[in-house]
């Protein structure tokens, strides 16, 4: 059994990945447009304004270059 000393010594050295410019030319605007329908859809009155930002995200996701890191930082966000 593990004591307690043992997971306070231990570092979590993983660190949140930023988005470089390497991975993909569209990756930084569609995690910001996943953020502005995100906070749309739980804050705003506005479902279609909502919507309309959805669609222009995945538009991105599919006619642009978002790499598959970027799509799955946006469903976690």
């Amino acid at each position: 059994m593990k004591s307690l000393s043992d997971f306070q010594s231990r570092e979590d050295k993983s660190v949140p990945h930023l988005i470089s410019e390497s991975e993909g030319s569209d990756d930084k605007e569609f995690h910001n447009l996943m953020g502005q329908y995100k906070d749309a859809r739980r804050f705003s009155e506005d479902p279609k304004g909502a919507n309309k930002l959805l669609r222009k995200a995945m538009g991105l996701g599919h006619r642009g270059k978002v790499s598959r890191n970027a799509k799955i930082l946006a469903a976690y966000l």
